[in-house]
């Protein structure tokens, strides 16, 4: 008797509703605006990221960390932040993961704590501080707030980045890949360091933990996540999926004033549910040439089609006024001239520019989407 034939199911890609931002991180954050020009451009890059991770997604998922101790967040107080994204400060679109029942408390539970470093130490004095933790405590209310979950393990870099660390980077890596507590890992990678000055392996491995880190937090959280700088040993990391968001994608999110571009999520909100329910990229370009054409209401299977019609009809004017009867005059061939004269008249090349814009591919971020979630050990 045969065998019934049975087929492996595939594990099924749902976009979450929300998303979790590694560069959010209070010392990526940091970094960020200490690199930057000027103040000003650091909080335009960012909320540009805050932005662009709206346009595919419900929320945001961020640490108590992240607002806390978080420069962006202190010179962006909830009102701005409202501003910034079209919506009432009641209706932020933030989920705040806490490491105690509510934000007071888990600010109260590490300014107690001698070991915690604060990032905003390097930009603010203790008046601004408290004004910056003011505004967010009176804004709790409108936060959606979850309490910390234990985290999974971290996703481990394949075997071709492992092998191509130094010694002294590998034996590091084998301590660390286990550990969910920065402060451990932080005193590792210092005393690594000091054994190795010379060894750039040691900063690659603490980059990875750094964002395997943060990849579990989402994974506790049940967060997708979504990057936008590079992650070490990240790249085609074990139990997800990543979707490429287009560098159009960002500056349209980031040029946009703040009228417009609450306008243009709500706009957009057919495709981005489109995304959700089928993470593709063909989904996510048609999400951002309806965002790059939210004005002119063209969709861009419509943009598409109508752009491939007019060059179907411009080849054919032109074959129509091929030269049938060559005729001379002066040296120049008559018919060819008006053979390139009907194909410069014809040439719809406004349809470049739409079959350019609808067929952009270049990359500014990556959008990881995982299929089931997890569990594990706890974290800081």
């Amino acid at each position: 008797m045969s065998r019934p034939l049975r087929f492996r199911q595939r594990p099924r890609h749902t976009l979450r509703s929300q998303v979790l931002i590694l560069e959010l991180d209070s010392v990526r954050q940091a970094t960020r605006f200490a690199s930057a020009d000027s103040t000003g451009d650091a909080i335009r890059e960012i909320t540009g990221m805050i932005r662009t991770a709206l346009l595919v997604s419900d929320r945001i998922t961020v640490t108590d960390a992240m607002i806390l101790d978080g420069i962006y967040f202190a010179h962006i107080p909830p009102l701005s932040l409202a501003q910034a994204i079209g919506v009432d400060v009641a209706e932020l679109p933030i989920d705040v993961v806490v490491s105690h029942r509510t934000l007071a408390l888990s600010l109260k539970a590490r300014r107690d704590d001698p070991g915690f470093v604060w990032q905003i130490d390097r930009f603010l004095d203790q008046q601004r501080k408290q004004r910056h933790w003011d505004a967010w405590l009176d804004a709790e209310a409108s936060l959606t707030r979850t309490r910390h979950k234990p985290l999974p393990e971290l996703a481990l870099p394949g075997d071709a980045w492992r092998e191509s660390l130094s010694p002294a980077a590998r034996e590091l890596f084998n301590a660390v890949s286990g550990i969910t507590q920065r402060s451990r890992v932080h005193k590792a990678l210092a005393a690594a360091t000091d054994q190795n000055p010379d060894d750039l392996s040691i900063a690659r491995v603490f980059s990875w933990w750094d964002s395997a880190y943060l990849v579990a937090i989402a994974e506790a959280n049940d967060a997708d996540w979504l990057r936008f700088d590079a992650a070490e040993g990240l790249e085609h990391a074990p139990r997800w999926r990543h979707l490429s968001l287009t560098a159009e994608m960002k500056e349209l999110a980031s040029g946009l004033p703040a009228a417009m571009f609450g306008t243009a999520r709500y706009l957009t909100a057919p495709q981005r549910q489109a995304v959700h329910e089928k993470p593709t990229g063909l989904r996510m370009r048609n999400l951002t040439y309806t965002l790059h054409r939210a004005t002119s209401g063209e969709s861009r299977t419509e943009a598409l089609a109508g752009a491939g019609g007019r060059l179907a009809l411009a080849v054919i004017a032109i074959l129509a006024a091929l030269p049938v009867l060559p005729v001379t005059l002066g040296g120049w061939n008559l018919a060819w001239v008006a053979f390139g004269g009907a194909a410069l008249a014809s040439i719809p090349f406004d349809a470049f520019a739409v079959l350019r814009d609808a067929t952009r591919k270049d990359v500014a971020a990556s959008l990881a989407i995982r299929s089931a979630g997890g569990g594990g050990a706890g974290y800081e």
